[in-house]
C-alpha cells in the first residue's frame, strides 16, 4: 500500500447550519499526518459554521472555506468544493459526523491506495448483538441506523480518485441531497466498482437533533423527495 504521506488528500466537507459537531470533525482531520487540504464549503448557514473554520485557517494553512450566500443544497456545494480540489484522493465527509476517528479514514481510502477500486462508500456499522442485548429502543428507532441498513448506497460518506471526480459534469450541482444518487449513476455508467467499507461506531447527528422533530422530520421529508426526484431524472434521461 503506498504511504499516506507519499499521496495527498482533498477532504471536502458540504455542510449548511453545523456548528453543533463540525469543529469535532475537523479536529480529527488535522490529526492525521499526511499531506492535505481540508474545503469546507458552507451552503448559506445562518448560524457560526464559517466563523468556526475561519478559526481553523488562522492556525492551520490546509484550510479553505467556500461561503455561498444562500443555500444552494448538497449537490451545488460538493461540485464546488471538486472545482477547487487538488489532491490524488477526494474524501467526501459530512460536517454532522459523530465518532469519526483517523482509522475511519484510512480504512475508507484504503482499497483506492491498494488499487482494489477507484471509489469507496462508507458504511455505517453498529454492533446489532450489543444493541439487542441492552434493548437500546433509542438506538433501534434511530433513522442513521436503519439508513445504513436500507440505502446503503447513499451513505455521503466517500472517497474517490480524485481524477475521476473532476470528470462529474456540472450538472450535479442542480442534484441536491440526490448527489450521491447521480454519482452512482455515473459511475456505474462507467462500469466503475464502488467498494463498500464498514465504519464501525460512526454516525452522526439526525435532522431532528440538529433542528427539533417538527423541522428535523420536514427536512428529512424534504431529503429524501429530492433523491427521488433525482432518480427519476436518470431514468427519463438519455445516458451522456
Amino acid at each position: 500500500m503506498k504511504n499516506l504521506k507519499q499521496i495527498k488528500l482533498s477532504f471536502i466537507i458540504p455542510a449548511f447550519n453545523e456548528e453543533k459537531q463540525i469543529s469535532k470533525v475537523l479536529q480529527v482531520l488535522i490529526s492525521i499526518p499526511f499531506e492535505k487540504e481540508i474545503i469546507v464549503v458552507d451552503d448559506g448557514s445562518k448560524d457560526r459554521t464559517s466563523s468556526i473554520v475561519k478559526d481553523f485557517q488562522k492556525k492551520y494553512n490546509f484550510f479553505k472555506l467556500i461561503r455561498f450566500p444562500e443555500n444552494r443544497g448538497k449537490g451545488a456545494a460538493l461540485m464546488e468544493g471538486i472545482k477547487v480540489a487538488k489532491g490524488e484522493i477526494f474524501v467526501f465527509l459530512d460536517a454532522d459526523l459523530v465518532g469519526l476517528t483517523p482509522e475511519h479514514i484510512k480504512l475508507l481510502i484504503k482499497p483506492i491506495l491498494e488499487k482494489k477500486a477507484k471509489s469507496s462508500l462508507g458504511v455505517f456499522e453498529k454492533d446489532w448483538s450489543k444493541i439487542k442485548k441492552e434493548l437500546d429502543f433509542k438506538n433501534l428507532f434511530d433513522p442513521t441506523l436503519w439508513a445504513s441498513k436500507i440505502g446503503k448506497s447513499l451513505s455521503g460518506i466517500r472517497a474517490i480518485d480524485g481524477k475521476l471526480a473532476k470528470d462529474f459534469p456540472q450538472s450535479f450541482s442542480k442534484t441536491k441531497f440526490g448527489i450521491e444518487v447521480a454519482m452512482n449513476q455515473f459511475l456505474k455508467e462507467r462500469r466503475i466498482r464502488i467498494l463498500p467499507v464498514k465504519l464501525i461506531s460512526l454516525t452522526h447527528l439526525t435532522k431532528e437533533q440538529k433542528r427539533g422533530f417538527f423541522k428535523g422530520f420536514l427536512s428529512r421529508v424534504l431529503m429524501y423527495f429530492q433523491i427521488i426526484k433525482t432518480l427519476i431524472e436518470l431514468w427519463n434521461f438519455p445516458k451522456r
